[in-house]
């Protein structure tokens, strides 16, 4: 994000984004019961999910060519899949 001011001599932290004095959050993820690690792909606020997915060089393309070159004990699963719902009410998101 680019900001610029014409205005004023300071600009501050609080006048573009959230403080808060507070502690780390740590997640744990599970899979089966076993420990997992999580991956979460978004799209940026500008971007439509529909010309994303329908390309090939999307997201889930580029997902299967790294998993080539992982081990084959490494279990990778889909857990959700946003773009299912924007195909069916067929208009971008």
């Amino acid at each position: 994000m680019h900001l610029l001011a014409t205005d004023v001599s300071n600009a501050v932290i609080r006048d573009v984004a959230q403080v808060r004095d507070g502690y780390r959050q740590s997640y744990s993820v599970r899979s089966n019961g076993l420990r997992a690690a999580l991956l979460t792909v978004l799209k940026n606020g500008n971007a439509s999910t529909l010309d994303i997915i329908n390309n090939d060089n999307n997201a889930k393309a580029t997902l299967r060519g790294i998993m080539e070159g992982l081990p084959p004990s490494l279990e990778v699963k889909q857990l959700f899949d946003q773009s299912v719902f924007v195909r069916a009410s067929g208009g971008p998101l």
